[in-house]
């Protein structure tokens, strides 16, 4: 099957053209190699999952954790 792209920016393209020489692909070799891994089933790590959880977490600003949320709903009561 022949497929045609159109219409890709310049930028792109020599972005796309220096990561196939880098990787001593052609061009369309490595457009294929960058399809082919986007549409493959990805394994799941749950140590590496939950370490990226954690750091995107200490990247947020800061949120009441549920225990800090549980004494402040206490002391309120009291």
């Amino acid at each position: 099957m022949r497929v045609t792209l159109k219409d890709v920016p310049a930028q792109l393209h020599a972005r796309l053209a220096e990561r196939a020489r880098r990787n001593h692909r052609s061009l369309n070799n490595e457009i294929l190699a960058i399809i082919e891994r986007s549409i493959e089933p990805q394994p799941f790590y749950p140590r590496s999952f939950a370490r990226r959880v954690r750091e995107r977490r200490e990247r947020l600003p800061m949120v009441v954790q549920q225990e800090q949320l549980a004494k402040i709903i206490d002391d309120d009561r009291a």
